[in-house]
């Protein structure tokens, strides 16, 4: 048996793209409470009674149009990134793939590591948000007392200020951006209802009540997810030499405001404000998904030519590169090796 555990996290995926399977998985992810925070009665009745019904079909869709013949791309590319990681440690670890949501669990990656001295959850979230970190780790600490697991855990926060990270992404942009005529980088994270960027914000006076709330990570907004974006952003463009960039967030549901600006409403204005060349990178996301190749690779391609845009090009995430992988590694060790435990 390995000494040291590690479970490499994301969201989930769907078993298939069928509309059966799709349909599964959004009852599953969106009647989380950390997702859609609401009552329970009004949880069930919006994701049973409308969203479900109304979605599945097209979300089936979507999902089809990126699935490969391995697979759901965020769950082919984590396990490739889980295997080089395995590979790069060497015996005394054992790594391996939990997702929040559909298979391979939080639960069966929890019991491949049982006989281990020691775990590390690594959910792969950069910035924190409670629909996606504080929901991992709570079902992972829930796992653990139902399978009695009593060696020492160590969790791995939102890793958005690591220099391991910030190094990787900016090496891959820079190599994917040469030799490219390219006016703008537009750095798109996923969205979030601006209710949950507020209740985050120790101060209460602290997140959207600022115009430049962002500007700087403080204690107010140290768990801010939007605060987190746009540190990623602004150490990114140092690494690039203060290339020209900005920052949207794609992929809102519902009608509750979310934070801005967003995406697609940036893609329809950059042309009639002169950008004709614009390449897209999706900070927030460590392996490329379906809001990453179907939203963004796909339909912001089309939305920006038809605009009046020239050329589009979007950035792959990090997905198993090999340095990102290595880097990754190094993380993996400083983390599991010199980190408190958590239990």
């Amino acid at each position: 048996m390995a000494k040291y555990g590690v479970v490499i996290g994301n969201l989930g995926t769907p078993r298939s793209p069928s509309v059966s399977d799709v349909r599964s998985y959004l009852k599953e992810f969106l009647m989380d409470p950390f997702v859609i925070d609401k009552p329970y009665w009004f949880r069930a009745l919006l994701v049973h009674g409308i969203i479900t019904p109304l979605r599945a079909a097209k979300s089936a869709k979507a999902y089809a149009s990126v699935w490969t013949p391995e697979g759901s791309p965020l769950l082919v590319y984590s396990q490739r990134v889980a295997q080089k990681v395995q590979d790069l440690l060497g015996s005394e670890f054992k790594v391996v793939v939990g997702m929040r949501y559909g298979e391979p669990s939080i639960g069966s990656a929890l019991q491949q590591l049982k006989g281990c001295e020691k775990i590390l959850l690594f959910p792969q979230y950069p910035q924190h948000a409670d629909s996606s970190t504080t929901t991992w780790f709570q079902e992972a600490e829930e796992q653990i007392h139902r399978q009695g697991i009593t060696c020492p855990i160590v969790s791995v926060p939102a890793f958005y200020d690591q220099p391991e990270f910030l190094d990787s992404l900016a090496k891959l942009v820079q190599r994917d951006l040469q030799g490219q005529k390219v006016d703008l980088l537009l750095m798109s994270y996923h969205g979030l209802p601006e209710r949950h960027v507020k209740k985050l914000d120790v101060s209460q006076s602290h997140c959207l009540q600022k115009k430049d709330c962002c500007a700087a990570i403080v204690e107010a907004n140290s768990s801010c997810y939007r605060a987190h974006c746009y540190y990623v952003s602004r150490e990114l463009v140092k690494r690039l030499e203060g290339f020209p960039y900005e920052v949207s967030f794609q992929s809102r549901l519902g009608r509750d405001p979310w934070i801005q600006p967003f995406t697609d409403h940036v893609l329809e204005e950059l042309p009639r404000r002169g950008i004709k060349n614009l390449a897209m990178v999706m900070p927030s996301f460590t392996v490329d998904c379906l809001e990453t190749l179907e939203e963004i690779h796909d339909r912001a391609d089309e939305q920006f030519l038809k605009a009046g845009g020239e050329s589009f090009l979007a950035i792959q995430c990090l997905n198993d590169d090999e340095e990102w992988c290595r880097q990754l590694t190094k993380m993996v060790k400083r983390f599991i090796l010199t980190e408190s435990a958590s239990k």
